[in-house]
């Protein structure tokens, strides 16, 4: 009985084994499924925004002889060319628009990335520059832009004649935004393709950002798997990089493009991986409670025939707009995660699993799109007055020795609570604290048993602490759940404004916000914002932080003395140069590094020859050219009268003679 069992569990492997390699020769993965980057962010994989992407694309070829389920098999294929352009064969068009989550404005959005891709079977396997080149345009560009692909982007011929190809258009989408967009030349081929058929067309994949939309983990993968008709197989597709929140809800939504799916042959599929007893082990079984894959479907077809040529990309504007686009797949829709089953928190990768009995067709993107449960928190810095103006307007100055009075707005504008939240304000190098400035206030549903202070062992020039505590979720995002004030004073230090401060600013750039999301418990560092746009992004901040400029100007600290010598009939150059060499005692406000000359050419003399007194004006100068006066008397004054101690003096007697005894004498 035992060797029975042996020799039968042998054959049964035997026949599994050889039913896998046989599957393996019509379903493989061609080129492994990699992370998509922008080029001016090559190492970011996963997109961490307030955003989201979304796909669009249109068929370039349809059925001569339209019909809502009829094949492109063994049907006669023609080039859908709509653009009225004699420099394209073929030619469609879609409307890219984003979301208007939260009241979010779509030509408000940021554009991170665009992708484009192309797709298409022909009669031909040679690796041609056609199949690697398409020409793109926005409606609002008078000429199309030929895009060419890269030989390694991303598959050529690929299997069954089927190509994929891949070209970043980021700043041609940057640079245009919203609205239609045309692809032409994509190469097909026209008439009858037999049983396969010929199919073509394009896809766009954009991952925007817009800061009133919810934060999302986004990342765009593509390669090549390819799947073959007339037997029943099936093959594993895994993706990695992504970043699934640590905890919470775990809501994923999943973009897909795909060639050569009919919609009138059903048995294709696309599932993913469910790990029902955690083990981290995909297991596979007829017995429903333990099979790990989950069928997956939207709107426009069903679990039985998933790539079945549709296009839904959320009803945005196609030319032309086909229900039956004839082999060409791109869809985007939420993947039922209750309970987080499938993509559980802090998951990084799944894996797919296509088959079909009958179909074939190919995947090249994957795009996929996790709601994050990012801490998310609003604080705006505002300039209440400038030495008592609240009327100033950009660009912003002011004159040492006078104040800035600050405002702060704290606003929860994210998903969750968030815990130990705390403000940190570094004072600007340029100013000083004004003690006893700091008023605050804590509105519902928020509450605190903590008060800001001054610290003036934080950071170089001390800062302002606030330990809030928790921080509640508001009501509405425009709800002010805390409000702070207080004064800096512009320094009149020259050393403020001196090396490496030639330009000196007062700004609170380097203000930080920072504490745990309550759900997701991922640390948040968040700076502050400083007021909102201009229409119409009303509703959008701006994060360039105020800056106020500093008038360099140095101040006498302490003037100039007089100096007032007595003639000592050699010009008292001692005395006088040493005054001189002293700036007569001045000195400036701060400790910096000062120059000091003057304008003394000699003193004004009298009568008295030496003695005299002139006005020197001393010029102070710093190193980064400022300049600041001060005025002395110098006086070199003669008030001792003739010593004649020392003089010899012989008495004369002279007898009158009538005539020159004056001459004489």
């Amino acid at each position: 009985m035992k060797t029975h069992t042996k020799s039968f569990i042998k054959t049964i492997v035997i026949i599994c084994l050889c039913f896998f390699s046989f599957n393996e020769l019509y379903s493989q993965v061609r080129v492994p499924f990699t992370q998509r980057t922008a080029a001016e962010t090559p190492g970011q994989t996963v997109y961490s925004i307030k955003g989201d992407f979304t796909l669009i694309g249109n068929t370039n070829l349809m059925l001569q002889n339209y019909g809502l389920n009829t094949n492109n098999s063994n049907n006669t294929m023609v080039a859908v060319d709509i653009d009225g352009d004699a420099s394209t064969s073929n030619s469609s068009s879609a409307t890219l628009n984003f979301s208007t989550e939260n009241g979010a404005i779509p030509d408000c959005s940021n554009i991170i990335y665009a992708g484009l891709y192309w797709t298409g079977r022909t009669s031909n396997s040679n690796v041609t520059l056609d199949k690697r080149s398409v020409k793109f345009k926005h409606a609002n560009q008078t000429s199309y832009q030929d895009i060419v692909a890269d030989v390694n982007d991303i598959y050529f011929p690929g299997d069954n004649n089927m190509y994929a190809a891949y070209a970043e258009v980021t700043e041609i989408v940057k640079t245009n935004g919203t609205g239609q967009y045309f692809t032409g030349n994509v190469e097909v081929s026209t008439g009858n393709g037999g049983t396969t058929g010929y199919y073509g067309g394009w896809g766009l994949v954009v991952v925007y950002e817009n800061d009133l939309m919810e934060w999302r983990d986004i990342t765009v993968f593509d390669g090549y798997a390819y799947l073959v008709g007339s037997q029943t197989t099936s093959n594993q597709l895994d993706v990695n990089g992504f970043n699934a929140i640590e905890n919470g809800p775990v809501n994923v939504k999943l973009g897909v493009i795909a060639g050569e799916g009919d919609r009138g042959i059903a048995g294709d599929y696309l599932e993913i991986w469910e790990d029902k007893d955690n083990d981290g082990v995909i297991d596979t079984s007829v017995i429903p409670s333990i099979d790990e894959w989950t069928t997956l479907s939207h709107s426009g077809n069903s679990t039985l025939n998933f790539f079945n040529s549709s296009i839904e990309t959320g009803g945005n504007a196609r030319n032309p707009n086909l229900t039956n686009n004839t082999g060409l797949d791109i869809s985007m829709f939420y993947i039922d995660n209750t309970d987080n089953d499938i993509i559980d928190n802090g998951a990084t990768n799944t894996s797919f699993r296509y088959g079909s009995i009958q179909d074939t067709y190919i995947i090249f993107n994957i795009a996929m799109a996790i709601d994050a449960f990012v801490p998310s928190i609003d604080g705006q810095i505002d300039i209440n007055n400038i030495a008592g103006d609240n009327t100033v307007t950009e660009p912003y100055t002011i004159n040492p020795g006078e104040t800035v009075q600050f405002d702060i707005d704290i606003y929860n504008n994210g998903n969750e609570a968030l815990e130990d939240f705390l403000i940190q304000i570094p004072i600007p190098d340029a100013g000083l604290f004004v003690p006893g400035s700091i008023q605050y206030q804590v509105n519902a549903p928020a509450s605190t048993t903590t008060v800001p202070y001054y610290d003036a062992s934080f950071g170089n020039n001390g800062g302002i602490i606030w330990n809030f505590g928790d921080l509640p979720e508001a009501t509405s995002i425009s709800d002010v759940l805390g409000s702070l004030s207080f004064e800096v004073q512009a320094s009149t230090n020259c050393e403020a404004f001196n090396p490496p401060n030639c330009n000196p600013v007062i700004t609170l750039a380097s203000a930080l916000m920072t504490g745990t999301g309550a759900v997701s418990q991922s640390p948040f560092f968040i700076k502050f914002n400083s007021g909102y746009q201009e229409a119409p992004c009303l509703a959008y901040p701006i994060t360039e932080p105020i800056v106020i400029s500093v008038i360099p100007s140095l101040e006498i600290d302490s003037a100039a003395s007089n100096l007032t010598v007595e003639c000592d009939g050699s010009g008292n150059t001692t005395a006088v140069n040493d005054w001189l060499a002293t700036a007569g005692g001045a000195t400036v406000v701060g400790d910096c590094d000062i120059t000091w000359t003057n304008n003394y050419s000699g003193v004004s003399e009298n009568q008295c020859g030496a003695a005299g007194s002139t006005t020197v004006t001393f010029t102070a100068t710093d190193s980064c050219g400022n300049t600041t006066t001060t005025s002395a008397l110098l006086t070199i004054e003669d008030t001792t009268p003739p010593d004649l101690s020392n003089c010899s003096v012989t008495n004369e007697t002279l007898e009158c003679n009538g005539t020159d005894n004056e001459t004489i004498a």
